[in-house]
């Protein structure tokens, strides 16, 4: 089982939704966790990327040690969810 984290912003109503969207949907809860961008642990992560990332102003999904943003941080969490989401 593959743990993937997703970073969010936290004041922003379309990703409070995307949040949403995943926990009704994710196969398996234990798998997924879904982070505010601005906590200390989001904070955190982030400050381990390389600066490239850091000034990316998307979704972060950190799956098996690597960082997806942009379409591909969404095809990974595709893999996460049940089939007919």
């Amino acid at each position: 089982m593959a743990q993937t984290t997703v970073l969010i912003d936290a004041h922003c109503v379309m990703c409070n939704g995307l949040a949403n969207f995943l926990r009704k949907r994710v196969k398996n809860p234990a798998e997924l966790s879904i982070l505010g961008i601005q906590s200390d642990e989001g904070q955190a992560m982030i400050a381990g990327f390389s600066q490239r990332l850091q000034e990316v102003d998307s979704v972060y999904v950190l799956r098996n040690g690597k960082v997806y943003v942009r379409s591909s941080g969404a095809i990974r969490l595709l893999l996460c969810m049940r089939w007919y989401y």
